[in-house]
């Protein structure tokens, strides 16, 4: 429960900003290229490199 609760909260945070920005005439979307691009990056993402850990 806790879960879906803080996925709801993501959802209306998300939604207001999408409201806030059509009112000021939204903003530019990304392309698929970009998206994918970015999907890359995100996929190690927090992760440390081999070699760096802290300790």
């Amino acid at each position: 429960m806790k879960q879906a609760y803080a996925v709801a909260l993501e959802i209306e945070s998300l939604a207001r900003m999408w409201m806030n920005l059509k009112q000021i005439g939204g903003c530019p979307l990304i392309d698929k290229e970009e998206m994918a691009r970015v999907k890359e990056q995100f996929k190690t993402y927090g992760q440390q490199e081999k070699g760096h850990e802290e300790g």
